[in-house]
């Protein structure tokens, strides 16, 4: 906190009207267009995942960083601090995104298709309970072949190769497969509850933030 102070008081707190434009856009543009994007991107898993993770890291230094170089020069300490608020609650979003979003996506657009198990490895260490489920598949479809990728969340019960199982697939591939099982019984609904919330949080702030904004200062 006192890195970001000195490096504040070196640049000067209080900037210029058309500096304070540009700022402000730069947090909406982050907010509202480049946190979203990564947030949707990291849903697709794997490595995708670092695409929304590590801005995250960013975002929550830089959220630091506006509310003490953001100085509408009004006296009102607090709000001028909380105008740092969609930069904090993006990086919430971006963090959460790769884990969330894929439930979402399930939920909301996944088809039911039978598929083959063709090929099984642990996502954790080597010799997992056999009733775990801590197991990625590989599937194919059941009745094209196609190679439908790797689980994301797979069967609750070690499931052998060969077998015929029931998964939710997103259209385009976009997010990995995932058990059926694990949808039926409202397993997903309180990861989109969640990120409903939190994405509903996030618009709120960057409302706030714009309609707080006072344009007697640009």
């Amino acid at each position: 906190m006192q890195l970001v102070a000195v490096a504040v008081a070196f640049v000067g707190k209080r900037t210029r009207p058309r500096c304070k434009k540009a700022l402000l856009a730069a947090v909406m543009g982050w907010s509202l267009i480049v946190a979203p994007a990564a947030v949707l991107l990291g849903g697709r898993g794997g490595a995708w995942g670092l695409v929304s993770v590590l801005p995250a890291f960013g975002s929550l230094p830089a959220a630091i960083w506006v509310a003490y170089t953001w100085d509408y020069g009004s006296g009102a300490v607090v709000r001028e601090r909380l105008t740092s608020a969609p930069v904090f609650t993006a990086a919430v979003l971006l963090g959460a995104g790769p884990f969330l979003v894929p439930w979402a996506a399930h939920e909301t657009v996944g088809q039911p298709v039978l598929a083959r198990v063709m090929e099984a490895k642990p996502t954790a260490e080597e010799g997992v309970d056999e009733n775990s489920g801590q197991v990625s598949y590989r599937l194919a479809d059941a009745a094209t072949e196609q190679d439908l990728g790797w689980t994301s969340y797979g069967p609750r019960k070690r499931t052998p190769v060969g077998t015929v199982v029931e998964v939710s697939v997103v259209p385009g591939g976009w997010a990995r497969p995932a058990s059926t099982e694990r949808l039926d019984d409202g397993g997903a609904e309180p990861y989109v509850i969640v990120l409903a919330a939190m994405a509903t949080v996030h618009v709120l702030a960057c409302a706030g933030v714009w309609s707080g904004w006072p344009r007697q200062t640009w």
